[in-house]
């Protein structure tokens, strides 16, 4: 809670990439090009300069590993100048939530007036890694001379070559062992969510994004050009012809709880009958997607700039509207 003499904060503007599907191969963005490609058209629209920005908090679980500080990096493709300071959060898939409310916070206690702040994942880039025995091998490769490395060369096993999945390994607990699909199959069986019901809430998942795309309530979606000329305009992943019976035909996993649905929504979660958005946080996507959404938020100062719509859906606080101050 902010004490009583908190500043009241605003969220003045937001803007998203659309959500892209994985097709087993590092896509064409990396989380920082997806940050830049939201953040440089909404910049582009204040009435101030982009080096305005007091700070700059983007929430990243899986960086990519030439863009260790996101944050960072972003505030510096963005023109935030190098005096701007820009950091990045890992919560999980509550880190674009985290880095909004730190920004908040930052402006309620008179610290910053205008940040720049959201969460972004690119998790075709998530890591590839060599095993720990493959590792202590080229370790003891690097401090060899020559005799010692013929005879590690006499050491070397298949097994050296099996990759480690590193996004396999971040959706699974290291505490209790299950990954998010076991999870959510404990969750299935714990509250007792019939197949056909999993089925027609995907359903009606995959009918509400259909609206919301037809109806042009997505207009938050900044639209991308790939390096290889490939435009990218509206979110992946949507059936709008999908059927109950389809979806029930689909096949399932055996579980010790019993057959479970495999996951058969949409990349991007359901749209409510208000249009806003069904989701936990601005960082929750699908582990096969990608995406990347910038709010500004501020303090007193840039009142005047113009308000973000219902249609945007970054309605994280009650201190914004539809207007203009």
């Amino acid at each position: 809670m902010n004490p009583p003499d908190a500043r009241e904060v605003f969220i003045v503007d937001g803007s998203r990439t659309l959500f892209l599907k994985a097709r087993g191969a590092p896509g064409p963005f990396t989380p920082v090009d997806l940050a830049v490609w939201a953040g440089r058209p909404l910049l582009l629209r204040q009435p101030f300069a982009a080096d305005a920005i007091d700070e700059v908090l983007l929430g990243c679980v899986n960086p990519h590993y030439q863009e260790l500080n996101p944050g960072r990096v972003a505030a510096l493709r963005l023109g935030c100048g190098a005096a701007t300071p820009g950091w990045t959060v890992q919560r999980n898939c509550g880190s674009g939530m985290q880095s909004l409310d730190s920004g908040c916070r930052a402006i309620a206690a008179d610290r910053a007036e205008l940040v720049l702040a959201g969460g972004t994942e690119a998790l075709s880039h998530a890591p590839v890694l060599l095993p720990e025995d493959t590792v202590a091998w080229l370790a003891r490769w690097n401090r060899s001379g020559t005799l010692e490395r013929v005879r590690l060369l006499t050491q070397i096993k298949p097994a050296f070559l099996s990759p480690v999945i590193g996004l396999a390994h971040g959706l699974t607990d290291p505490i209790c062992g299950l990954g998010m699909g076991q999870t959510a199959e404990v969750l299935r069986y714990r509250f007792s969510i019939a197949r056909t019901d999993a089925d027609r809430y995907a359903l009606r998942n995959h009918q509400r994004l259909a609206a919301a795309q037809s109806e042009g309530y997505l207009d938050e979606i900044e639209p991308m050009f790939s390096p290889g000329g490939g435009c990218h305009h509206s979110d992946e992943g949507l059936r709008p012809d999908s059927t109950l019976e389809q979806l029930a035909a689909r096949s399932v996993w055996a579980t010790r709880w019993g057959p479970a649905a495999r996951a058969s929504c949409c990349t991007w979660p359901a749209y409510c009958s208000a249009r806003t958005r069904a989701t936990a946080s601005p960082a929750s996507v699908s582990a096969a997607g990608s995406s990347w959404r910038w709010p500004v938020i501020s303090g007193s100062r840039v009142r005047t700039a113009s308000w973000a719509s219902p249609k945007c859906n970054w309605a994280c606080t009650r201190g914004w509207g539809a207007r203009r101050a």
